[in-house]
């Protein structure tokens, strides 16, 4: 009888049987489309390739010592966000608005030209040879960071956070990156306020299927145990993933490049940790591939 009932539940509209493991492999290859298509690939091929396609809708951690190395991995972050059609979120106490844009529009420059130019007036100066260029560069970078909403507010709060995530979410996709510099927990009360933020945040981004990355710092020790793979404790909750930067940064020259190494720790174990190696143009705030 058993038989009976499962061969009914296999059979097709054209009497046909198909086999459990066809009908898995469909499933199963379905799931990872929708879970790829979910995902925000950074163009760093490295980078995709030990995240398995690229930023997931998930709290992301960036850790380190290298803080300004990890700020301007934010501000990449978010040029790719927008890129995408994202409304990027992005909450700073650190930058002005003024700092900021002038940030995207050198790296973009260097992108696109490699012009080491380091200020606005000589990047127009350069584009002003070429009027159709110029007018190019203009629209493109007007297009990016026109999906950039900053917020400067000194008082910024998980429920006002929340808040704009849900208003922007009526609009299309959303990211939220926070370049808050944070404080270290040095007791069990500032432990318990650290894992409160991240719960709420976690929660934030599952609920909403949004993208958040927080720029963090660490104490030595916990530093240490996660570039070593051990376990820690306190501090963390396993919801998190960890995008953990290099300690020594190798310089190859000193005014132009250097090559960064990134740990990634999937929130699924702790114990897991892929290396990302980038090279990285501090002048101008641009990574590439190692």
């Amino acid at each position: 009888m058993k038989t009976e009932m499962l061969l009914k539940e296999l059979y097709l509209s054209n009497n046909e049987l198909i086999s459990l493991a066809t009908y898995f492999e469909k499933e199963f290859n379905h799931d990872i489309k929708l879970n790829l298509d979910k995902k925000l690939p950074t163009n760093l091929l490295n980078f995709d390739t030990a995240l398995d396609g690229g930023i997931s809708p998930e709290l992301y951690l960036l850790a380190g010592a290298e803080f300004s190395t990890r700020h301007s991995m934010l501000l990449y972050l978010a040029e790719q966000f927008a890129d995408a059609g994202y409304n990027v979120l992005y909450f700073s106490k650190l930058d002005s608005l003024k700092s900021i844009m002038r940030k995207f529009v050198m790296r973009y420059d260097f992108k696109l030209h490699r012009d080491l130019a380091t200020t606005l007036p000589s990047i127009i100066d350069t584009l002003d040879n070429s009027p159709n260029l110029k007018r190019l560069f203009r629209q493109k970078i007007h297009e990016i960071l026109s999906q950039i909403y900053v917020s400067n507010l000194r008082n910024n709060n998980i429920s006002e956070i929340e808040q704009k995530v849900y208003e922007f979410k009526q609009f299309g996709k959303v990211a939220v990156l926070i370049d808050e510099y944070q404080t270290v927990p040095f007791n069990e009360l500032d432990t318990k306020s650290y894992q409160s933020k991240f719960s709420s945040f976690n929660r934030i981004s599952q609920i909403n299927e949004v993208p958040i990355i927080i720029m963090e710092n660490l104490p030595k020790e916990t530093y240490s145990n996660l570039w070593k793979g051990h376990l820690i404790h306190g501090g963390f909750e396993n919801d998190e993933n960890i995008l953990l930067f290099s300690e020594d940064v190798n310089t190859v020259s000193i005014n132009t490049t250097k090559l960064v190494e990134i740990k990634f720790i999937n929130n699924s174990s702790h114990m897991d940790g892929r290396i990302i190696p980038l090279i990285y143009y501090p002048t101008h705030y641009y990574f590439q591939d190692a």
